[in-house]
């Protein structure tokens, strides 16, 4: 027993030394993953269809890029086109070759491609676009994006694998557009006691540039009268995509039945999509409430009633003594 004292102390030892070093360096790790903060400005350019270039044109844009971290770093910058996630919105970046129809990263040269900035420090990024002339007209799309370049440092601490910006670049190349777009899904509950109303709204787009429509909805009563609009946020739907619009209307009572209209504009030559749908608003269990109390309310008055009228009632007479047969002796 004295001998093995010692040994299980020094195996103790041994595992804390081990605790507290794992502890330390996954502490080190996470620490640095938190400090690397890079940002972007603008987060987008040419959303709002400024970047109309013709084949053959040639544009310079700039785009910076912030260290807002604590440690000084050297930021690679890359084009990248995109593709746009499920949910409609979520770009991501591909190193694939994409079809043609929508690429620009290989129309884009970056200068400079890399850029050493110190803790809290920025960089401008020139952003020079050049259109062949066979261009395709219509919308094309790349990300320029941001990203530390930890030379030796990233497989020990991962610090450069979540840490990046980016800017999306729409340009479009003029020429003959097709615009076309439309309500896929605008689904409202045919019936509700009481509100609010949810709506499955989804736009899809079919058009040769990505479009930016504010979906607007105007509710009318059963007289056709308006009784409330509103408008839905406004969102980037890319060519042939589909994002959702869902909203809900905060009508909590009503009674009837009640058209939602949804009107859309969106292109360049401002055309408008629409669709409709009914909803009846019936607050049955009030309804039924209001019946029941009726109904016992009825009932009451009717038992009073009938109570008062048999007080009112003059006492009836013994008709069996009235028609009892005379005796003999007074028959005689």
């Amino acid at each position: 027993m004295q001998l093995s004292c010692p040994k299980t102390k020094l195996k103790i030892f041994v595992f804390l030394i081990s605790l507290f070093s794992f502890s330390f360096i996954f502490q080190s790790s996470a620490l640095a993953q938190e400090a690397v903060t890079l940002t972007v400005k603008p987060v987008r350019i040419g959303d709002d269809n400024s970047l109309l270039l013709a084949p053959g044109e040639k544009k310079q844009i700039q785009v910076k890029v912030e260290n807002n971290s604590e440690m000084d770093l050297e930021i690679e910058s890359q084009v990248f086109d995109f593709i746009v996630d499920e949910d409609g919105s979520t770009p991501i970046p591909v190193t694939d070759q994409l079809d043609n129809r929508w690429s620009l990263a290989s129309w884009i040269t970056l200068a400079p491609a890399f850029n050493y900035l110190q803790a809290g420090g920025s960089a401008t990024v020139n952003v020079l676009i050049e259109v062949p002339e066979n261009a395709s007209p219509g919308g094309h799309y790349a990300m320029v994006l941001h990203s530390p370049n930890f030379t030796g440092v990233e497989d020990q601490t991962g610090a450069g694998i979540s840490q990046r910006a980016g800017t999306l670049i729409y340009v479009l190349v003029d020429g003959v557009i097709n615009e076309s777009a439309y309500v896929s899904l605008f689904k409202i509950p045919n019936f509700l006691e009481k509100g609010p109303v949810p709506m499955e709204i989804k736009i899809r787009n079919e058009s040769d540039i990505h479009i930016t429509p504010t979906p607007k909805i105007i509710i009318k009563n059963i007289f056709g009268k308006e009784v409330a609009s509103f408008a839905l946020d406004s969102k980037n739907v890319f060519p042939f995509t589909e994002r959702d619009f869902s909203d809900v209307w905060v009508k909590k009572w009503g009674f009837g039945p009640y058209t939602l209209l949804l009107e859309a504009a969106y292109g360049i030559q401002g055309q408008v999509m629409t669709a409709q749908s009914v909803i009846w608003l019936v607050p049955v269990t009030i309804i039924i409430i209001i019946l029941l109390s009726i109904l016992l309310i009825v009932a009451v008055v009717m038992m009073l009633k009938k109570k008062k009228e048999n007080r009112q009632l003059p006492p009836t007479e013994d008709v069996e003594s009235d028609t009892q047969p005379m005796n003999d002796q007074e028959q005689k």
